[in-house]
């Protein structure tokens, strides 16, 4: 079936290592959107870092958080958090008492710890209790850490609705179950009638893999983890030399 969307993660699948689009992908994406073909990102950042990197009037949809977060052109229209962060937090701590947690909760980030080492250019509330989350939901909880052992310490500590998730080998993410881009997808999928089966998708690490999978051509970049290609229909160059676009203007552009 020919694409009817393009759904892409951010970090080191669109974006390359500098965070900045090349004039030759903002060009292929403007053709591909004037060619009536719906442009989604979906991404593990938030909803204020995501349009510093890629403004907002380039794409049709946005999945945020890996799915907690998800709007369409003018404002949220679905997702899913986690309901009680501070004892999720406080239960992390008991386990692994000197961890470094950050919580993403109403398009703020706080942290107990001085983020401007990991994340420089991100601004955050410092935190010591996290109780400025009391009686909010928040959209994802971050533990720092590229400690397998301690993402498998966090994982036996939480409730049943939430998972962890490691990103770029740097940090474990924690959301709700419901919370996912392949179920982000199919939201937009729906509202916007467009079969799954001619959805592209193109990703790079862990939380892509399921969305490959599942939508009609999954496409891995050529600096994708070994398991998110062998999960890839198929393969395009890497982040550093437009892998993304090329695809596009090769398999729908030409």
């Amino acid at each position: 079936m020919p694409v009817q969307m393009i759904v892409t993660d951010l970090d080191s699948t669109l974006l390359p290592k500098d965070k900045k689009l090349t004039a030759y992908t903002k060009q292929i994406i403007t053709r591909a959107r004037e060619k009536g073909i719906l442009f989604v990102v979906a991404t593990a950042r938030s909803v204020r870092t995501a349009v510093r990197l890629v403004p907002r009037d380039m794409y049709d949809a946005g999945i945020y958080h890996n799915g907690a977060v998800i709007w369409d052109e003018t404002h949220r229209i679905g997702g899913v958090g986690i309901e009680k962060p501070v004892a999720v937090i406080h239960k992390l701590l008991e386990q692994v008492p000197d961890a470094k947690i950050a919580a993403e909760c109403n398009n703020t980030l706080y942290c107990n710890f001085d983020s401007s080492e990991d994340w420089p250019d991100s601004e955050y509330v410092f935190t010591h209790e996290f109780q400025e989350l009391s009686g909010w939901v928040a959209d994802k909880l971050i533990v720092v850490t590229s400690d397998p052992e301690v993402i498998e310490t966090c994982a036996l500590c939480l409730p049943p609705e939430l998972y962890i998730q490691s990103g770029e080998g740097t940090i474990g993410m924690i959301m709700n179950r419901g919370a996912t881009k392949l179920e982000g997808i199919r939201i937009l999928a729906d509202i916007y009638r467009v079969p799954m089966e001619s959805i592209a998708a193109f990703g790079d690490d862990y939380n892509d893999i399921e969305m490959l999978r599942a939508c009609g051509t999954g496409v891995a970049v050529g600096n994708a983890l070994p398991e998110v290609k062998q999960a890839a229909d198929e393969m395009t160059a890497d982040c550093e030399h437009n892998g993304v676009a090329t695809w596009i203007e090769k398999h729908i552009l030409s």
